[in-house]
């Protein structure tokens, strides 16, 4: 008599039965790591208040100033990095710089870039002065202090503590 097999349902290999729990798992697990990622989180909206309630537009050196070099690049770039080596004593793989997929990241950051500028400065025929340059240094700090900030502080950290639907919310 001929043995017949039943059909067994599939089933998830570990890896991606990891992945989707990862996925739906939701925790609390604050720990000194996520309190620092918020309070840096503060320091930054109170920047930002700061660069553009207090100071306004109207004040364009202070504001600039506020915003860029305090805000973003000393609060939102030199804060998680300097925090992330010298404190935690960690990598910067840990808040996403290395160089892994480095040529396509440039290429494809070069081709967005220059889409920007096509759609901004381009179309306001913008001179290539010195006046630009600090315009095109905060154009590189803004995607810096995104990429760092909250791509590779906040989000990991809320991500490790609360899970990563929470983290991303």
């Amino acid at each position: 008599m001929a043995r017949t097999e039943t059909a067994r349902p599939p089933t998830l290999t570990p890896l991606l039965r990891r992945v989707l729990d990862d996925l739906v798992t939701v925790r609390w697990q604050p720990n000194r790591d996520t309190l620092v990622a918020l309070a840096s989180y503060g320091l930054v909206v109170a920047g930002l208040l700061l660069a553009f309630q207090v100071f306004t537009t109207a004040q364009v050196a202070a504001n600039f100033i506020t915003y860029g070099p305090i805000t973003l690049a000393g609060l939102g770039v030199a804060l998680p990095v300097l925090s992330t080596v010298l404190v935690r004593r960690r990598p910067l793989a840990d808040v996403g710089l290395t160089t892994r997929h480095l040529l396509p990241s440039l290429a494809l950051g070069l081709l967005l870039g220059f889409d920007s500028y096509r759609n901004t400065l381009a179309a306001l025929d913008v001179a290539w002065t010195s006046d630009v340059a600090p315009l095109v240094a905060l154009a590189l700090t803004v995607g810096l202090f995104e990429a760092i900030f909250f791509r590779g502080w906040l989000q990991l950290r809320f991500e490790a503590a609360f899970g990563l639907i929470p983290a991303c919310c």
